[in-house]
């Protein structure tokens, strides 16, 4: 079960007169840049312009008028990038989640070139955003979303309160820099501070490039769960090291792990890794840089699951904008 769908029914196990709203929105950096009348696909449409801009020597931006010519060429074809998972979890989710559940996104054709020109004031120009007057369309969507329902037969004045399901126990100071409830080693680690298009971001790291550093967690719930760890990774070559990782827990033998933070492409992400299953009783998770790199391996969360959930997410990993210190 992908990690969207099962968190979305544990939400409706705990609020199960909750209204859901499903957002589906397909952005620029989904279109596929491919040759006309073929299945052979080249990249994406931003490969496309920046393609088109090298040979030419002249801008091809976003939502301008040699931006639109451009994609008039008879050589190539534009599609919708294909997400048969994405898709098929969405639909999952519309029918487990009923009766409240309502699905709103922008609007598109299924051709692009049409979608483009007539909704391009609604995408921001780096093909993987919305502009305020795309966020206003999202708030107003919603807005009727829950407008419609307040005025249906299903919404209650006083919903009930349902349980978390299975529990689970994940501590991330990503957003916040906050490690409090959090056992570690006090000397050689550093919590570091970046500047991101998002806000200020952070992550755990040893202050030396061979430093070891550890963190201990508890399965506190009288079952088997998943653990899971969340770091930094760059692209398309990794500026962190492959890392060794070490787990001990109580009653159990050491296991080591090899992560290696490397993205598929030139962006930094948030990655998810299980590392294995754990039974009740603490552990501690050592790491120790493997080779030299640029950084050290930073980390952003520790995450205790039931053994049902993915730890990828359907979307897949979380891109960092802009990160800097």
């Amino acid at each position: 079960m992908d990690g969207v769908l099962d968190l979305a029914v544990r939400l409706r196990q705990r609020y199960p007169d909750a209204l859901f709203v499903i957002l589906d929105v397909r952005y620029p950096a989904h279109v596929q840049w491919a040759r006309a009348g073929t299945a052979k696909i080249f990249g994406t449409l931003e490969d496309y312009t920046k393609s088109r801009e090298s040979e030419e020597g002249r801008p091809y931006k976003f939502g301008t008028r040699d931006f639109f010519r451009s994609l008039r060429h008879e050589k190539w074809a534009f599609r919708w990038g294909v997400f048969k998972e994405r898709e098929d979890t969405l639909r999952k989710m519309r029918v487990d989640l009923r009766p409240a559940v309502k699905g709103r996104g922008l609007p598109y054709f299924d051709d692009v070139g049409k979608t483009l020109f007539r909704y391009h004031d609604l995408y921001s120009d780096d093909y993987d955003g919305l502009t305020a007057s795309g966020h206003l369309h999202l708030y107003n969507a919603i807005k009727n979303a829950v407008t419609d329902h307040v005025n249906s037969s299903l919404y209650r004045r006083n919903p009930r309160l349902g349980t978390w399901g299975q529990g689970d126990n994940c501590v991330s100071w990503y957003t916040s820099g906050n490690l409090q409830g959090l056992r570690y080693k006090q000397s050689g680690l550093q919590v570091e501070r970046f500047g991101s298009s998002e806000g200020p971001l952070y992550a755990l790291s040893t202050t030396g490039h061979y430093g070891l550093g550890w963190i201990a967690v508890e399965n506190r719930f009288n079952s088997p769960r998943n653990l899971c760890i969340s770091y930094m990774a760059s692209g398309p070559v990794s500026i962190y090291p492959t890392t060794e990782i070490l787990l001990e827990c109580e009653g159990r033998r050491p296991e080591t792990f090899f992560i290696t933070p490397l993205a598929s492409r030139s962006y930094h992400v948030i990655l998810t890794t299980k590392l294995t299953t754990i039974y009740p009783g603490e552990c501690k998770i050592s790491w120790k840089a493997t080779e030299m790199s640029d950084e050290p391996f930073r980390l952003t969360a520790v995450k205790i699951l039931p053994r049902s959930a993915d730890e990828r997410g359907v979307l897949g990993p979380k891109k960092i904008r802009n990160l800097w210190k």
